[in-house]
């Protein structure tokens, strides 16, 4: 077996490269070693004009992270509007992992597709910070069918309320007393 490449680790001359290949692939393991997932999802891609769905925002983190979610105002995109918002949920797993979930109430009001674009967490510990992004999604907006064959008519047509003695006693009480009076003015 030929052994040139161990001797060549401990030559002098490649001894400081080896040293500084072992410590990058510690320092990329630490950091690395350090566990973010950010996904997005909604309830269903496709609704009907003002109909209301759940936008959920999900991280999976260390527990020595901080990771910041995206702040919204009332708009989760120019046509997507944010209705409510819950607090976050957080879960605690194992192996030192965080679940932390936000869920926000959203809806649109004028149809077609309109897409949710990666929304950006910005991510700090000790030895790094970046910025890590969701999953684009896809939301469908459909408008309500109009027949214009048909007439315009009522969705429901009126009806008549039964008429009940609570409903006509006053008018009788005033009958009687009117007949009342005329018997009495006549006599």
């Amino acid at each position: 077996m030929n052994c040139s490449c161990i001797q060549k680790a401990f030559d002098r001359r490649w001894f400081p490269t080896c040293i500084a290949l072992l410590a990058m692939v510690f320092y990329a393991s630490t950091v690395w070693g350090q566990e973010v997932e950010v996904r997005a999802r909604i309830e269903r891609d496709t609704i009907l004009i003002g109909d209301q769905l759940n936008y959920i925002q999900e991280v999976t983190q260390d527990r020595n992270i901080r990771v910041w979610f995206p702040e919204y105002a009332d708009t989760l995109t120019d046509r997507i509007e944010i209705l409510e918002r819950s607090k976050r949920d957080t879960a605690y797993l194992d192996n030192d992992l965080l679940a932390i979930r936000q869920s926000y109430l959203i809806t649109s009001f004028d149809s077609g597709t309109y897409e949710i674009p990666e929304q950006p967490f910005r991510v700090e510990s000790a030895a790094f910070e970046e910025v890590v992004f969701s999953n684009p999604l896809s939301l469908k907006v459909f408008s309500m069918e109009i027949d214009t064959t048909r007439a315009i008519y009522d969705i429901k047509m009126p009806y008549t309320a039964p008429i009940r003695f609570s409903d006509i006693w006053p008018y009788v009480l005033i009958a009687l007393l009117a007949g009342m009076v005329v018997f009495l003015v006549w006599k």
